[in-house]
């Protein structure tokens, strides 16, 4: 919301466009459109925008893989560079968001098919985690939902923390083998 609220229309699409476009060597964005929780003091902000991305695929041994193209993927956690622990972690601050829920459609290249692969849930008394495929026609609909249940985590519990992160990071890493 902060990075948003202040700016015209012209200027969020412009903003949503380079924040996407940081993460492909080539992308074609479409639209915006900020749906609620921008001018309003709502506790959430929905958005919805559209985007191509031309050169999607790349080939590894004949096989071709699509990297999903997930919005706020954790890729590392400065918190999990340690093994030991002596304070808690400070999940509000570790994160970007605390409750979040997006949705991806993938339009499938014509003549390409996928193999979807199993639901990932990742609870704990921390965080709730979920990441899943599923077919709508010839398109692939991906949902995550990540959660922060608690602000902090006692050090007592870090070690079961940094192994629910890794398998989030791993999970986040989504990639879809067309056939």
């Amino acid at each position: 919301r902060n990075t948003y609220e202040n700016l015209g229309e012209e200027a969020r699409t412009k903003e949503m466009r380079e924040a996407v476009a940081t993460d492909f060597a080539e992308i074609e964005f479409l639209n915006v459109e900020f749906i609620t929780g921008i001018d309003d003091l709502s506790d959430s902000v929905r958005y919805h925008y559209e985007f191509k991305i031309p050169a999607a695929l790349t080939s590894i041994s004949g096989m071709e893989i699509m990297s999903v193209p997930i919005t706020d993927m954790i890729t590392s956690l400065g918190f999990m560079s340690s093994d030991d622990r002596k304070s808690a972690v400070e999940l509000w601050s570790a994160f970007s968001f605390e409750d979040y829920e997006e949705e991806i459609r993938i339009k499938m290249p014509e003549g390409k098919t996928t193999q979807l692969p199993e639901k990932q849930i990742l609870n704990s008394d921390y965080i709730e985690y979920e990441l899943s495929a599923k077919m709508d026609g010839k398109d692939v609909i991906v949902t995550r939902k990540f959660k922060l249940l608690q602000d902090q985590v006692p050090p007592a519990d870090f070690l079961a923390l940094k192994e629910q992160c890794r398998k989030i990071i791993k999970a986040d890493d989504f990639k879809l083998a067309l056939n």
